[in-house]
């Protein structure tokens, strides 16, 4: 199975690690790398971890401009982990399988930017949520 991950805080970090304990070999990491890391909360360089497992990687900063990477590597899968951009649907539509995205609480409730202090600030309960995008 061929899977791409485009993604660039700890989460995403998490996700790859996962992949790899499981056995997970054909996997393309494609990393969001601001000029400025200190203004991305939990920002993971991820051309480490990849490096770590043997997993292909590349760098971005607006994910409109990997859509014909995505294309030739045609994955099966796309985890969007980490990523605040809106992905366009020609990328979301292109995994037979379908493109899964993560968000850091039990949606509806917390969505938008700054979920996990507004979990802390309205002392509510934390939770992840997968979900087919």
């Amino acid at each position: 199975m061929k899977i791409a991950i485009i993604g660039g805080v700890q989460s995403t970090e998490i996700v790859i690690k996962n992949l790899y304990t499981h056995n997970f070999k054909d996997v393309y990491i494609w990393g969001y790398k601001p000029e400025n890391t200190k203004f991305v909360s939990g920002w993971r360089d991820l051309e480490l971890v990849a490096k770590k497992f043997k997993y292909k990687y590349k760098n971005f900063i607006k994910i409109n401009n990997i859509e014909e990477e995505l294309l030739k590597i045609n994955p099966d899968i796309i985890f969007a982990v980490g990523i605040s951009q809106i992905i366009p649907v020609s990328i979301i539509t292109i995994p037979r399988l379908g493109c899964i995205g993560f968000h850091p609480t039990i949606l509806p409730k917390g969505r938008g930017r700054a979920p996990v202090p507004w979990l802390i600030l309205e002392n509510s309960k934390g939770a992840s949520t997968f979900f087919l995008i």
